[in-house]
């Protein structure tokens, strides 16, 4: 078993990601270890179980197709090969894989851009294939896809799977009517024996979410069907009587009629963070928060690569296990375990919080720190709005520097335990409370943030009713210098 290396610098094996998996043979690997964008055409896998990844962490490896109408990637007649961790973008008219049986993707981005094909099995087994953490998107906005993953034709009538895990799939419109993110539609005599998981996946945008057939077993547990066109349905009956209902369980199906779906399913708006953006991380105010079914025996990573159930509810012994391709991370209602590890690093953390001695970061010490943090925040501004606040229905300027103050005052906590304070932490932890003093007496306001009834009133109003300004300066560390003299906006940034 060999290892090829690809680079565009000619320092590898190969400078060409097609000539290097053609030259591979069965267990070989393909590492790309160059970012970049590498142009390729009609790449034939010409073996079993070939892996091609890219392997330095940050490496941004783009594969573009550049022959219209036809397929980048041919492997249905190989077994067992896997692709990780790069970016596929299609040419128009072109369809990125025709895939074989066990197939792996893994931490894969999946653009298209026109009504084209992604991931499509034909006339093939599945075998045992696995789509983990990826994300399938659209580089138009004004056309949908014709599939982004297709299992159709004499696909077989043995045992097989196809797990779908912690993955997104976007469009960047709301109105246009076609396009399926997942269609299961084998010929009728094929697929009896094939078992079709769809577990934490996101779907956005798209008209049809899931288009399936009554051949086999699909079900669908811990997604998301949001933002539907119109028209647009979570789960697509191609003829099978609506069987499926009973095969979705755990699942956020926005705007949906849940007659006859089992009552674990909600239909509700699943709250993402910024999905104009392509973030669909979870807000504090999601119904999607603990609300899934826990599948830790199967896989335990979002598509972020956290682990999931890490949240709050774990922390506080309820059910953690959210719905969607992340989870939340929330350790109370404004800051997550990623926001701590930006601020600090996992080295930092975990020295701060391993009381065990485990040398691994203790989320529920962490998690107990935040949730101090935020009742002092909630304390500060209770004064003139209702909390905790609904960040969903704050700009993001405003969330961005909620969740400073907390994480602020959690790493003064975490490091106050441990005798790990610093200057900086000091600065920091200082230059919060004076800003929090002063929404607290009325000299600042939160922008965006509705004053609740009876709120105390501002000091030195403008002539024209106005909330007064102010000015910060922010460090680079993140603390901040405040003239209460001036007059400004509340942008803390």
């Amino acid at each position: 078993m060999a290892t090829l290396t690809v680079r565009l610098d000619g320092t590898g094996t190969h400078t060409t990601i097609k000539a290097a998996v053609e030259a591979a043979v069965a267990g070989d690997t393909v590492q790309i270890t160059q970012a970049g964008v590498y142009v390729e055409a009609g790449i034939t896998v010409p073996a079993n179980t070939i892996t091609v990844k890219a392997t330095v962490p940050g490496v941004d490896a783009r594969i573009v197709s550049v022959a219209s109408g036809s397929t980048l990637i041919v492997g249905a007649t190989r077994t067992g090969v896997t692709w990780e961790n790069f970016t596929l973008e299609a040419a128009a008219g072109s369809r990125l894989f025709s895939a074989g049986p066990s197939l792996t993707l893994r931490k894969m981005v999946v653009r298209l851009t026109d009504s084209q094909v992604g991931v499509y099995w034909s006339a093939v087994s599945l075998g045992v294939s696995l789509v983990d953490r990826c994300t399938f998107s659209m580089g138009r906005s004004d056309v949908a896809p014709q599939y982004f993953i297709s299992v159709d034709g004499a696909i077989g009538t043995g045992a097989m799977t196809l797990d779908v895990r912690a993955s997104v799939f976007s469009t960047g419109s709301l109105t246009l009517t076609a396009g399926t993110a997942i269609s299961f539609d084998p010929a009728a005599a094929n697929g009896a024996g094939a078992v079709v998981s769809l577990d934490n996946v996101t779907v956005r945008a798209v008209w049809r979410g899931f288009a399936v057939s009554a051949t086999g077993l699909v079900r669908l547990r811990n997604c998301v069907y949001a933002d539907a066109p119109t028209g647009g349905v979570a789960v697509y009956d191609n003829g099978s009587s609506g069987w499926l209902k009973d095969h979705a369980t755990y699942c956020c199906l926005e705007g949906a009629t849940l007659t006859g779906y089992p009552a674990s399913n909600i239909a509700a708006d699943p709250k993402f963070v910024a999905e104009d953006r392509g973030d669909f991380r979870l807000t504090a105010a999601s119904p999607c928060r603990n609300a899934g079914t826990d599948l830790s025996a199967i896989f335990t990573l979002d598509r972020d690569g956290n682990a999931f159930g890490l949240g709050r509810g774990a922390l506080e012994g309820e059910a953690s296990w959210d719905i969607g391709a992340y989870d939340s991370q929330l350790l109370g209602d404004y800051v997550t375990l990623r926001d701590l590890k930006e601020a600090k690093g996992d080295r930092w953390l975990t020295d701060t919080s391993d009381d065990a001695a485990t040398s691994t970061l203790d989320a529920a010490v962490a998690g107990a720190a935040v949730r101090k943090a935020e009742g002092l925040v909630n304390g500060y501004l209770a004064s003139r709005y209702a909390t905790p606040l609904d960040l969903s229905a704050l700009p993001q300027a405003a969330v961005q520097q909620v969740r400073h103050w907390v994480t602020c005052l959690a790493v003064y906590l975490l490091a106050v335990r441990r005798d790990r304070t610093d200057a900086n932490v000091v600065e920091d932890h200082r230059h919060c409370l004076e800003e929090l003093q002063a929404i607290r007496d009325g000299k600042l306001s939160l922008g965006g943030a509705t004053p609740r009834s009876g709120a105390l009133p501002l000091h030195n109003h403008t002539t024209d009713g106005t909330e007064p300004y102010f000015t910060v300066t922010r460090t680079a560390r993140g603390g901040a210098t405040i003239d209460k003299n001036e007059v400004g906006s509340l942008d803390l940034f």
